[in-house]
């Protein structure tokens, strides 16, 4: 009796240029990682500053880095694609997985500033100042990835 092969079809391939190295390479994932141990240690080491202040410092130098990168800047970059103008009005988040939501890598980068953001509580114990600092940083990074935040423009800004 033949057997049935099970056809799974292949992934869409995603044609925009600007994302699709992003899903594929989960060397990336763990270059982030290490990259945000290490600005803790630069930090730790050029201002000779207490690990609850280092954190601070690399959790709200990410989430406004991150923030502008992945939710301000819109459009492909890349001079010559394809797009057509196609993804002119989404943001690098927005573009990423071909606009689905709850992706592994949507997960990831959701992942990661909220991983960052319970690090920094752990260290900066109970500093009212830098609790409101850090919440309000990571607070906007993670509110701007969230489902219901696609395409959404609060009161216009950067429409």
């Amino acid at each position: 009796m033949p057997t049935k092969s099970k056809f799974v079809p292949p992934s869409p391939v995603d044609p925009n240029p600007n994302t699709s190295w992003v899903p594929q390479t989960k060397v990336v994932w763990i270059f982030y990682i290490i990259a945000l141990f290490i600005s803790r240690a630069i930090v730790g080491a050029l201002f000779s500053t207490t690990s609850a202040h280092a954190w601070t410092v690399v959790n709200v130098a990410h989430a406004f880095c991150s923030f502008y990168l992945l939710h301000w800047i819109k459009g492909v970059p890349i001079e010559g694609s394809d797009s057509q103008g196609k993804y002119d009005k989404l943001t690098f988040f927005e573009q990423i997985d071909q606009q689905r939501q709850f992706t592994t890598t949507k997960k990831f980068l959701l992942a990661v500033p909220v991983g960052l953001y319970i690090l920094t509580l752990y260290k900066i114990g109970n500093d009212p100042f830098l609790l409101i600092l850090n919440t309000a940083a990571s607070a906007v990074v993670i509110i701007g990835k969230l489902p219901f935040m696609h395409r959404v423009r609060i009161l216009g800004i950067n429409d």
